[in-house]
């Protein structure tokens, strides 16, 4: 999630150097990092909740070339930007790198997508705190083309919303592990960024936050998300990352044997999954769930290390617990003896 200048979204190319991908217009009317005394952009990774994420500043950007037109218009075919971060990203199982569709491949018609941010979640109201997410039908993709991918959502279940750009439509395909296996697996793809949605209309336009459908579009209830083509563009990727084509392309160029544990589930607790509706109240989205282990680095977490008094209250109710389960057993065998 890219938390400044625009709350957006994005995928990680590269974990060491750590290396996103965006859309252009989160960034283009910003002042570019080394331009400033003070840095004050920075991504947000590692966790759904924004409250748990781990941070890293942005140093340096790159906008496709083709986006800023010479009439000073912009082309929303280019609509992508490459984010340097100033420290890498260490993997784990919520921090991995997703690849980009081949430009030789074919995608599977009626192909399902899932498009997932933090972007604004009703009319007037304010941005998720929890990551969304919402499936889409991918309706357009023609591989190494400069046309844009076409997914379409229904309003009145689920749509996206500003703070949504830049996040990627991704679809789950079987892949080889190797030329030589017979079996495969799903592994994720990211066809573009969200660059614009079409259908759709502003209440507000000082202050947006999710559109609701265009009186015209009523006929067919439904929106248009455009996104760009990712796989028209890797040799651009290629050239300004120095990551080769088939790394960029291969789910797999890190071994999944190598990635670490997943991290020790603390707390779960139901979560409805939803990126947005046309207007409060309406029901939407999938139902998923929300984990929420508290990192050692929450406030949570180090309230027992700084505060001695709330150290020794668990300590004591820890020394309680233990002594109602000894209570608990004793009485238990009792009954079991006398039975």
């Amino acid at each position: 999630m890219l938390g400044n200048p625009h709350v957006c979204g994005g995928i990680i190319l590269s974990l060491d150097p750590a290396i996103i991908l965006t859309a252009a217009h989160c960034v283009v009317d910003a002042p570019h990092p080394s331009t400033l005394s003070k840095n004050p952009y920075f991504v947000g990774y590692g966790h759904i909740e924004r409250s748990y994420q781990y941070t890293a500043a942005v140093k340096d950007w790159m906008i496709h070339p083709k986006y800023r037109q010479q009439n000073n218009d912009t082309d929303m075919h280019y609509d992508v930007a490459i984010l340097r971060l100033a420290t890498p990203l260490t993997e784990s199982a919520n921090v991995q790198r997703v690849a980009i569709w081949p430009s030789d491949r074919v995608l599977p018609s009626h192909t399902i997508g899932t498009l997932m941010g933090f972007g604004y979640t009703t009319v007037g109201g304010s941005e998720a705190v929890v990551m969304q997410r919402i499936t889409l039908n991918v309706t357009r993709f023609i591989a190494n083309s400069p046309d844009m991918v076409e997914a379409i959502s229904y309003p009145r279940q689920a749509m996206a919303c500003h703070g949504d750009s830049g996040s990627p439509v991704v679809v789950y395909v079987p892949a080889s592990l190797s030329p030589g296996e017979r079996t495969a697996r799903f592994a994720p793809y990211a066809l573009g960024p969200l660059a614009r949605i079409f259908g759709v209309r502003d209440l507000e336009s000082e202050r947006q936050t999710c559109p609701v459908p265009h009186p015209a579009n009523n006929s067919s209830d439904m929106v248009i998300n455009s996104f760009c083509n990712y796989s028209y563009m890797l040799g651009w990727i290629a050239e300004e990352t120095g990551i080769s084509i088939d790394d960029l392309t291969d789910p797999f160029t890190m071994a999944p044997e190598k990635l670490p544990k997943p991290l020790v589930i603390q707390k779960q607790r139901p979560m409805r999954w939803r990126i947005g509706v046309a207007e409060p109240g309406l029901s939407i989205g999938a139902i998923g769930r929300s984990i929420r282990p508290a990192p050692p680095s929450s406030p949570a977490a180090s309230l027992s290390l700084t505060n001695p008094m709330y150290s020794h209250q668990l300590s004591f109710s820890f020394i309680l617990l233990k002594l109602c389960y000894v209570l608990l057993v004793s009485h238990f065998l009792c009954n079991f003896m006398f039975f």
